[in-house]
């Protein structure tokens, strides 16, 4: 892990149960060696989970319509791209505005 991260405050961020299949998700891709790119697709996303990413990007920015019945949409780039907004992690800037 980069040492300009912020990992309490990431932790505290990424930590909330809801976004487990969030995190287990990017995980898993960054285990593959696959890039941040394209989108997270979520299946049958519960309320709590609904609510807490689109907390986590701004209702904005997960797609769905703003509707719970709707797919939910997650680009890791803006993933990316809001922690390091949130000085997070911000090492994630260049990869992520590109």
């Amino acid at each position: 892990m980069s040492p300009d991260v912020d990992l309490p405050r990431l932790r505290r961020t990424l930590g909330d149960p809801a976004l487990a299949r969030l995190v287990a998700a990017l995980a898993r891709r960054v285990e593959l060696g696959r890039p941040l790119t394209g989108t997270l697709v979520p299946r049958h996303p519960a309320g709590d989970e609904l609510h807490a990413i689109r907390a986590l990007l701004g209702s904005g920015r997960a797609g769905g319509g703003g509707h719970s019945s709707g797919p939910v949409t997650i680009p890791p780039r803006k993933l990316a791209a809001t922690l390091a907004d949130a000085a997070v992690a911000p090492t994630c800037t260049p990869r992520c505005r590109h």
